[in-house]
């Protein structure tokens, strides 16, 4: 029963929307931590998101109503690809693939 929970939860994160493909998972380094690295890592998620951080924007005040975005960065949690941006009313992620909505702004999970 337990395990059939923890399914559960993991589903948004499972399909929400377009993923990262096999290619460019292979581009990516997972294992090596040096600075360097992380930095090289950073920028191949810049270059695989097909929206930008002002699309991105434009989306979260479109559909989620945000008035006073705060910070946005881009992040990546297995093949998802999304940006995160934090505000006063709560967090929203944004596919950066395709653009669709993971999560608005007071949603709770």
């Amino acid at each position: 029963m337990k395990r059939f929970f923890f399914l559960a939860a993991l589903t948004p994160w499972l399909w929400a929307g377009a993923q990262l493909s096999s290619a460019q998972m292979g581009e990516l380094n997972r294992y090596n931590h040096r600075a360097s690295i992380g930095f090289a890592d950073k920028a191949a998620l810049k270059r695989f998101a097909r929206i930008d951080r002002d699309e991105a924007l434009a989306i979260a005040r479109k559909m989620c109503g945000v008035r006073h975005p705060g910070h946005i960065t881009l992040k990546r949690r297995g093949r998802t690809l999304y940006y995160y941006l934090h505000t006063p009313e709560g967090p929203i992620k944004i596919n950066a693939l395709d653009g669709s909505v993971i999560r608005c702004a007071g949603e709770k999970r």
